[in-house]
């Protein structure tokens, strides 16, 4: 508890008037108002409308890029997706794949190796794309730095359309900030100067599904990539209000509903009926299947199917910790490509490969990231790295795809800004890759742009991002980037408190209208209370890998909880007798088709 501040939100309203006129509890409305929803938001935050989703043509560059897709579909001519190697950039691909053909496009795929092109659109993929035949180039989560290639493709007579939600490139001049746009045919990042898109908070996919719905693909397809927008939004941890909130949402209805449809299912009872397939004449068996099939992305099925998670409902938490992982690892550890073309089958045999593939990759992967993350612990604490205001971290042997892993489990554990370097692979002698992670109160990026003459690359935004640099120049970032003006020596992370709750308050109705609010991440975190003063009447440690705390814990007047918590080596264990305050989630647990309370404990302090 000594990097961490309990704290409970202050916020004022007339929570029991709110409770009264949109029918939730008090402590609903507390939490919506928690969450700067405001009044006149709070029934469309509760239940997402796309009603409310803003017109795509709103984004500056939409129109035109229309207008150029639409001529390349008419001239013939082979449109190319380029994404990036992760969850988003790879969705995307999905998404404008998908959409493309429905159209009638000549469209393929390409994502860049992590390892061999790095990051984003470069010369080499314009060259093997114009070898192609490809005379349309459309970037999804990537481009909007990639002045060199957008010039590289004018020369090469290549148009090239950037869609990308990252922040604009830029250089202070006399104070200002002097934007650097790369010149390609078309833009469209609703961040970018100019763009009077209402909501700047869109994942790549959700920019990729806002130009498919612009480009006026069938509704099936629509339904389709939305899951795939949702999957992304989650993944690529973006706020979830606004659009995002609406995206997520509905695309992970769909996906729950879904999961199960494949070729394998021979029982009616198997499909249930949904809102799109109404409108059909015969509700015969093989209609209502069929057009349910066709609205399945099966390689997300095959992919919950591997990971066990088929029977459970997905949510964010499944999309973050167990799917998403997945789908990064193909690109941390072999080729982004694998989880486009699962994307993409429409063959459950084939996806199952693939999905099973990309599981192994990542069983692999988090078995190099505890390596790595426990290598950098002892680096830190030989070299007294937590003293500095950013913990800068060589590492030279880390494959450099886990940096971005590592830094953000050390940034954890450390509540402060953190930058991984690791030796870069492939043809880079003399370069380290590198991976930043952030903390609110310190923007990453504008840290970046100011030692960016020791850069050869960088991107990002105030929370996350990469660069490269010459092994030499370290020495010097490191001493330059912790002058930065920032004052991170006194800072502790602040934990947010919704509500102060004794758990004796907590109903089934209650956690069923607190989980309305999900999907919960960024923008929208999940719902948090606070007791003080439970007795430990009971605690074990549980699981074959001992992370697992099931605690036994009783209120002065008797009534007795229990709370569960997974923990980590060095953690506290409370004793029984002990006396503790305790911040939790409350949820019901269902054993045997029996329901009882139980508290998702997140962190507690011992009083006695």
């Amino acid at each position: 508890m000594s990097n961490k501040e309990w704290r409970v939100y202050t916020k004022a309203a007339d929570f029991n008037g709110l409770a009264k006129e949109f029918n939730i509890d008090p402590v609903v409305a507390r939490i919506l108002v928690n969450r700067d929803i405001k009044e006149s938001d709070i029934a469309g935050f509760v239940n997402p409308d796309f009603g409310k989703l803003h017109d795509p043509f709103l984004m500056k560059g939409m129109r035109e890029a229309v207008d150029i897709i639409h001529r390349s579909i008419s001239n013939g001519e082979r449109i190319r997706a380029v994404g990036d190697y992760d969850i988003d950039g790879t969705s995307s691909c999905g998404i404008l794949v998908r959409g493309l053909t429905n159209i009638g496009a000549y469209v393929d795929a390409r994502v860049p190796h992590r390892i061999k092109d790095g990051y984003g659109i470069n010369k080499s993929m314009i060259d093997i794309a114009k070898a192609d035949g490809v005379s349309t180039i459309i970037t999804c989560d990537n481009g909007i730095a990639a002045r060199e290639a957008a010039v590289y493709a004018k020369e090469c007579g290549v148009k090239l359309i950037i869609t990308d939600h990252h922040e604009v490139p830029y250089e202070i001049v006399n104070g200002e900030k002097n934007y650097i746009f790369p010149d390609a045919d078309v833009i469209i990042d609703p961040k970018q100067p100019g763009c009077e898109y209402p909501f700047k908070e869109l994942c790549g996919a959700g920019v990729a599904w806002k130009l498919i719905c612009a480009l006026g693909v069938d509704e099936e397809i629509l339904i389709q990539t939305l899951q795939l927008a949702a999957f992304a939004t989650i993944g690529d941890i973006v706020s979830l209000q606004g659009e995002n909130r609406i995206l997520a949402k509905k695309g992970l209805e769909l996906i729950n509903k879904l999961k199960t449809v494949s070729e394998y299912y021979d029982s009616y009872s198997e499909y249930e009926e949904m809102d799109f397939v109404d409108d059909y004449e015969s509700e015969s068996y093989d209609i209502v299947k069929n057009a349910q099939k066709s609205a399945a992305i099966l390689g997300l099925n095959a992919l919950i199917n591997v990971t066990g998670y088929t029977d459970k409902n997905i949510g964010a938490f499944e999309v973050g910790f167990i799917l998403g992982p997945c789908i990064n690892a193909a690109g941390r550890l072999d080729d982004a490509m694998n989880a486009v073309n699962l994307f993409l089958t429409d063959d459950y045999e084939e996806a199952l490969v693939i999905a099973s593939k990309i599981n192994e990759l990542n069983n692999t992967r988090k078995n190099m990231t505890l390596d790595a993350v426990n290598r950098a612990i002892r680096i830190i604490s030989q070299e007294g790295l937590a003293d500095n205001n950013v913990i800068v971290c060589y590492i030279p042997d880390c494959h450099e795809a886990l940096a971005g892993l590592v830094a953000g489990r050390i940034t954890a554990q450390y509540y402060k800004p953190t930058i991984i370097l690791t030796d870069a692979m492939g043809d880079f002698e003399g370069q380290a890759k590198a991976s930043a992670r952030s903390i609110e109160g310190f923007n990453m990026h504008e840290a970046l742009t100011s030692v960016s003459d020791l850069l050869l690359k960088f991107g990002g935004h105030k929370m996350a991002a990469g660069f490269s640099i010459n092994i030499s120049d370290i020495p010097e970032f490191t001493k330059r980037i912790n002058e930065y003006p920032a004052d991170l020596g006194t800072y502790k992370e602040t934990v947010w408190i919704d509500v102060p709750m004794p758990p004796s308050y907590v109903s089934e109705k209650l956690i069923n209208e607190i989980n309305m609010l999900a999907p919960f991440g960024e923008g929208n975190k999940k719902p948090l209370f606070a007791f003080k003063g439970l007795k430990v009447v009971d605690a074990r440690v549980l699981g074959q890998k001992n992370n697992f705390l099931k605690l036994l814990l009783e209120m002065e007047n008797g009534k007795r909880f229990v709370g569960v918590k997974f923990i980590s080596a060095g953690d506290k264990i409370p004793q029984a007798g002990n006396v503790v305050s305790v911040t939790y989630f409350p949820e019901i647990n269902i054993y045997d088709g029996n329901k009882s309370l139980q508290l998702r404990v997140e962190d507690f302090v011992s009083i006695s």
